[in-house]
């Protein structure tokens, strides 16, 4: 379990560089959530999308 919350703190921590490796990100964290069923928790879509939401 510790590797995977590792995993999945790195995956949301990487800087893409180009529209590839950014939809390769996205694809990545989309086939995460469908396959365990859990959702990102603010703080990591505020990671995912690289700056904070707004309200």
């Amino acid at each position: 379990m510790r590797q995977e919350a590792e995993s999945r703190h790195a995956i949301l921590h990487y800087k893409p560089q180009g529209e590839r490796k950014v939809n390769e990100k996205l694809t990545y964290i989309a086939a995460y959530i469908l396959k365990t069923g859990n959702v990102l928790t603010s703080k990591e879509m505020d990671l995912l999308l690289g700056a904070p939401r707004r309200m």
